[in-house]
């Protein structure tokens, strides 16, 4: 009987202090990508102040679609680009009014907010993004399997 007693509390034991660790690193994880995210995003406000331009306005909405494509190119279910590109801005518009003009950066990098910003703006298309004439923005990023950070940047005139 006692064999069974201390069995039954090694089990609840082991439950309680091995099971929440898979929860607990995805959560630690995405406080790391939100801490990364909220950087690229004072550093590309940083870079339009610079220039005389008003700063972009995150949006959750369009960070949740931003996100999502990095995390479909981080599992290589997209090809890394700007495929479907309409098809995120239009789920955008679903949930927010028509856009009047949109872009998109991507990149894949180490886990680094200043290394990316920085390829973005010595690239001239993605540096003109930045210094669009945008409103609203939103960040996402994913790890891959190779270890690599993919990133994407949504920008809309609203």
């Amino acid at each position: 009987m006692h064999l069974k007693t201390l069995a039954a509390a090694l089990f609840i034991l082991a439950t309680f202090c091995f099971a929440p660790a898979p929860l607990y690193a995805q959560k630690k994880a995405q406080q790391g990508n939100q801490q990364i995210t909220d950087e690229i995003f004072r550093l590309v406000n940083k870079h339009r102040e610079g220039k005389g331009l008003k700063p972009l306005r995150q949006n959750a909405i369009i960070a949740k679609v931003a996100e999502g494509h990095s995390r479909n190119m981080a599992g290589k279910s997209v090809a890394f680009g700007h495929d479907g590109f309409e098809g995120r801005v239009a789920k955008i518009e679903k949930q927010l009014k028509p856009a009047m003009a949109s872009a998109e950066n991507v990149a894949f990098s180490t886990r680094d907010a200043k290394g990316v910003v920085d390829m973005w703006l010595h690239s001239k298309g993605h540096r003109e993004n930045i210094e669009g004439g945008y409103s609203l923005t939103g960040i996402g990023m994913a790890k891959g399997a190779d270890g690599q950070y993919y990133y994407t940047q949504i920008f809309i005139k609203d």
